[in-house]
């Protein structure tokens, strides 16, 4: 069974990445935990497409990892997930989020710009 620190560093980290409802939160790393049961590793080929889904999503905001194996003529390859290891170590910090977005250029020019410069396209 996925241990306590690693459900909470989860839950955190779901919360805080993708602003998830606490309840959803539990419901995700419910459904993640109960799909790693207590293994490290979880075979590629034995997740559904949702699955699947889901994890790559984890993975762009780094909360889980993949490991690829192949053989040497490289005919098969196979993946394993596992979590994070900031996630396994209970270390996981979430990343600051930029501060509000910068102005656009177009918000320093003058409020009276455009109606000036279609004025002197006019002459």
């Amino acid at each position: 069974m996925v241990s306590k620190p690693v459900r909470r560093s989860l839950l955190k980290a779901l919360t805080a990445e993708f602003e998830m409802d606490g309840t959803d939160a539990e419901a995700l790393v419910d459904s993640l935990c109960k799909r790693f049961g207590n293994r490290k590793e979880i075979d590629d080929n034995l997740l559904g497409a949702q699955e699947r889904s889901v994890l790559y999503t984890l993975e762009a905001k780094k909360l889980v990892a993949f490991r690829r194996v192949q053989n040497e003529d490289n005919t098969f390859r196979e993946f394993y997930w596992t979590f994070a290891q900031p996630i396994l170590d209970g270390t996981y910090v979430p990343q600051q989020k930029p501060s509000e977005t910068k102005p656009s250029i177009y918000d320093t020019l003058p409020t009276d710009v455009w109606s000036e410069h279609a004025r002197l396209r006019e002459l």
